[in-house]
């Protein structure tokens, strides 16, 4: 009996419907090649307790994913995720979630509703280093190349604190 299979780095597009026949399988990785979705009947795989499909162009989530109750491990890292399906959270089994490297706009509120907060943790940890980073970068160029009034009308986009802005005006003539 097969409990694994391995789709690794064979740039498929497509995976054919067949594959979520094989029900007792416990494991599938997909990972890098160039799939943009993941079968729509990927719920038929009942025992799945371990996917990963990494660095694929993975758009969406079929709703039936959710129904994998045993499913214990996903990785989705490097895709094209911008949202997950809205019960996600259904998946109480579920002890890694690895969402690193999707543009995610936020998890939806039912997952942050489920049994297992680590994941969700990583996932916001993530997401808030990520913004640190970019506007730590935005905050480096700015002295030298923005006016003062588009710098106090990029603070109030930023809806920063009036203590905060004075903070950055001073360290932005400073550093002139």
């Amino acid at each position: 009996m097969t409990t694994g299979v391995v789709y690794c780095v064979w740039q498929i597009k497509n995976l054919p419907d067949e594959l979520c026949n094989l029900t007792e399988l416990r494991e599938l990785d997909i990972s890098y090649n160039a799939l943009t979705s993941i079968p729509a009947n990927i719920g038929e795989m009942k025992n799945l307790e371990r996917l990963v499909a990494a660095y694929n162009k993975i758009t969406y989530l079929p709703k039936s994913l959710t129904t994998l109750t045993n499913l214990l491990s996903i990785n989705l890292r490097g895709n094209a995720l911008t949202s997950l399906p809205t019960n996600f959270g259904q998946l109480q089994s579920l002890k890694e979630i690895d969402l690193n490297e999707n543009p995610l706009v936020r998890p939806p509120k039912i997952v942050c509703e489920g049994g297992t907060l680590t994941p969700i943790e990583q996932y916001l940890k993530y997401a808030y280093e990520k913004d640190k980073k970019f506007l730590k970068k935005v905050l480096q160029l700015i002295p030298n190349h923005v006016s003062p009034e588009d710098f106090g009308y990029f603070c109030s986009k930023l809806h920063l604190p009036a203590s905060d802005i004075t903070a950055l005006e001073k360290s932005r003539n400073s550093v002139k």
